[in-house]
């Protein structure tokens, strides 16, 4: 059992709808922060189902996304929705978790969300996530870190 499994953090804010309308930065990252997207393939596939969530999730729309080898960042854009950002992940990291036929998942049991509450806080991520594929890797573990 790992220490995530033992203990996890609450990170949401309490009583705070995720269903409203706004712009939230979103980090998933792979469990034990294996190196499982390296290969363009791999690369392709988180992105083909990015751009599935406006179908299956009316109201919501992909700004912007980068995919690390052990992680993603995206920009996730919720006006009229009717589900939850909670649910939208987690039915994102089930469909990846399904195509790369794994048995266990594929992804960390939480993920690491930001509401941009100004265009200025949105601007900025949105630059933090072009420059990201210059830094070697992010240390996942600052998401659950006390």
């Amino acid at each position: 059992m790992t220490k995530h499994e033992q203990y996890r953090k609450h990170i949401r804010l309490r009583n705070y709808d995720y269903g409203q309308n706004g712009h939230y930065f979103v980090t998933i990252c792979t469990n034990n922060w294996r190196p499982l997207f390296v290969s363009d393939d791999s690369k392709a596939l988180i992105l083909s189902k990015l751009d599935q969530i406006p179908r299956f999730f009316p109201g919501v729309s992909v700004d912007i996304a980068v995919v690390m080898p052990n992680h993603l960042h995206m920009v996730l854009v919720f006006e009229g929705s009717n589900k939850p950002l909670g649910q939208v992940i987690q039915v994102f990291k089930s469909w990846v978790t399904r195509e790369l036929g794994g048995t266990g998942s594929v992804w960390q049991p939480n993920y690491y969300e930001h509401i941009l509450r100004n265009e200025a806080a949105l601007h900025r991520i949105r630059k933090y996530i072009q420059n990201n594929p210059l830094v070697n890797q992010v240390d996942c573990e600052q998401f659950y870190s006390e």
